[in-house]
């Protein structure tokens, strides 16, 4: 699993439950991810990382504002 290009639908859940947030907007940044990025949140989720981290990865403007 930790060499998928892309994340999973539970992970995407997941993040979204530690962010607190649940709109389009960041499923539609989670869901675009590939490659490194995506192996960096899953490392992220993983660990219990720095927001800051995701927001790096994903980048400002979620319309909840709870990782800009």
């Amino acid at each position: 699993m930790h060499d998928m290009r892309v994340l999973t639908v539970r992970e995407i859940r997941d993040i979204m439950t530690l962010l607190g947030q649940d709109d389009q907007h960041l499923i539609d940044l989670l869901a675009s991810l590939t490659g490194e990025n995506a192996r960096n949140v899953r490392h992220w989720l993983r660990t219990g990382g720095d927001e800051a981290i995701l927001t790096s990865l994903v980048g400002p403007g979620s319309q909840s504002g709870a990782i800009a």
